[in-house]
């Protein structure tokens, strides 16, 4: 959430030094290029002052720097504690799976038990969790499409990184003084030719710098609804609402030039889209990439996901250009509310949810939600996961919400279920054993 919201920030700064140096000549767009180096060198000092991941620290072997990191983020020595335990143990789990998926690796694994129901931590044991499975990063790499579990998550994060791109956001950020300034002219904008100095181009930059402005306060909320709601439930419920904006905005350039509603229409409905982005498509596929995954498959699977995401970005930056004159920016804008459609689908039937409210009957937490329990949700094969939401999330979503049902029970049938490891016919939804990767 901390990245999202300093992403926000800096769109609107962008947006804000496009509007700070306007009015300089012929070259402002040197100075609008130049501008990025301020925050370039905040980062660069930032990084220096910023601790390590406590969980990267303990792949190194380094206990002691970890727990200091995770007192500074916990405040207290005993759940500082009880966090690098419990870090310690799910590392242990997932070397004993690396090692029987990949017996020539020098792991040196702890033994499991003669039951096989959890892991032995020897106090002599001094090595690294994470170091000497002997995977390198291709392997890794590798995992994301061969590994069942690893590559469930794998879809789940791909989906949600490409939706980002889907929904419209960047088409609106990158081009939206464009659409502002054609809103406002009988012929579209010659970008080559155009002053940014003229009087005419200021309102589109202001507008804008109102974009920049919304993304970023709307991004506040979701600090409170991506953990009590959770991050599936919100792209599921502002989907819908972001593919309406924007067949709005589609259809607000069919207002005639010359009308003076042209202009702040587009301006209201493209704000309006930024409200129900900010607090949703905006955190929630970064938010759940960097959780979906395996400690150990964690840097590969996050960094193939946000691969994806802006090489979606350079896609779009290469070829909305391109459709706009073939379509225009109504026909453009009412696409990409077509695909907000595409995507809510493609959400409904590849995401899983990965906040505390799965596994419980009321909202939680992912304070509450453990790897193990994100290891079992991935365990369920992906036949059986669009099955259920067709066979029993559907119907329950009809009866419950459109018929109003009074014998409609408040929530659906739960696929995901805990069940123990020795009574694994009870479950019948049960594909992995509790104590299994």
């Amino acid at each position: 959430m901390n990245w999202q919201l300093s992403d926000a920030l800096g769109i609107f700064f962008g947006f804000a030094a496009n509007l700070a140096v306007s009015q300089v000549g012929y070259t402002v767009w040197r100075w609008q290029t130049a501008s990025s180096v301020v925050p370039s060198i905040v980062l660069l000092t930032l990084i220096f002052v910023c601790p390590e991941s406590p969980r990267f620290l303990m792949k190194q072997g380094r206990y002691r720097g970890a727990y200091r990191t995770l007192v500074a983020l916990r405040g207290e020595p005993v759940l500082a504690a009880k966090e690098m335990l419990y870090v310690h143990y799910q590392m242990e789990v997932e070397m004993l799976h690396l090692r029987r998926k990949h017996p020539d690796t020098e792991a040196n694994c702890p033994a499991r038990d003669h039951e096989g129901a959890g892991v032995e931590m020897h106090a002599t044991q001094t090595h690294s969790p994470g170091s000497g499975t002997g995977i390198n990063y291709w392997q890794k790499l590798g995992q994301l499409f061969t590994e069942r579990r690893v590559r469930r998550a794998m879809v789940a994060a791909v989906v949600c990184m490409i939706g980002q791109q889907l929904c419209g956001v960047n088409v609106l950020a990158f081009y939206s003084s464009t659409f502002f300034c054609d809103a406002g002219r009988s012929e579209p904008v010659n970008s080559e030719l155009g002053d940014a100095s003229d009087p005419s181009f200021l309102r589109p930059l202001f507008l804008s710098w109102g974009i920049g402005l919304t993304n970023f306060i709307f991004a506040f909320p979701a600090y409170y609804l991506i953990d009590k709601k959770g991050r599936r439930w919100l792209l599921l419920v502002a989907l819908p609402f972001l593919a309406l904006t924007m067949l709005a905005t589609s259809l607000s350039f069919l207002i005639p030039n010359g009308n003076s509603a042209h202009g702040p229409v587009i301006a209201f409905w493209t704000y309006v889209f930024m409200f129900f982005y900010s607090w949703s498509m905006g955190p929630g596929p970064f938010t759940m990439s960097a959780e979906v995954f395996p400690l150990e498959t964690r840097v590969v699977g996050m960094s193939f996901a946000v691969f994806v995401n802006l090489f979606g970005a350079g896609l779009l930056t290469l070829f909305v250009p391109a459709l706009t004159i073939h379509l225009g920016h109504a026909g453009l804008l009412g696409l990409f509310a077509g695909l907000n459609i595409v995507t809510f689908i493609l959400v409904f039937f590849f995401v899983r949810e990965t906040a505390g409210i799965t596994l419980g009957g009321t909202p939680g937490s992912m304070t509450f939600m453990s790897l193990e329990e994100l290891n079992y949700i991935f365990g369920v094969s992906t036949v059986k996961h669009v099955k259920y939401q067709l066979t029993t999330v559907v119907p329950w979503v009809w009866s419950y919400y459109v018929v109003r049902d009074e014998t409609c029970p408040d929530q659906p049938e739960k696929l995901y279920t805990w069940a123990s490891a020795s009574n694994e016919k009870s479950q019948p939804n049960q594909e992995v054993r509790q104590g299994e990767l």
